[in-house]
């Protein structure tokens, strides 16, 4: 991928992430409310918002890993965590 592109998509991509950390009552809304999941095991740290925001800064690691490039190294160390490569 060229420089630009992913330094302008990963930048659009944590730009996103920022967004649903910073409005993450919005974001609640949009999703359709609270998960009663989230309340019960993650109530005092926030409950669903707490996961939200939580889901947000992942979101702005990803942004930044696809800037440096590093998002193919972490894709094939996950998938090769699942499917082992075969030893000869």
């Amino acid at each position: 991928m060229a420089l630009l592109l992913r330094i302008l998509l990963g930048g659009a991509v944590s730009a996103l992430g920022y967004f649903v950390v910073w409005k993450a009552e919005d974001v609640l809304g949009w999703i359709g409310g609270e998960s009663y999941w989230a309340e019960q095991n993650f109530g005092p740290w926030g409950g669903t918002k707490g996961i939200i925001k939580i889901i947000g800064v992942v979101i702005i690691f990803v942004g930044f890993a696809i800037m440096v490039q590093l998002h193919t190294e972490v894709l094939s160390f996950i998938t090769g965590l699942v499917i082992p490569a075969t030893r000869k």
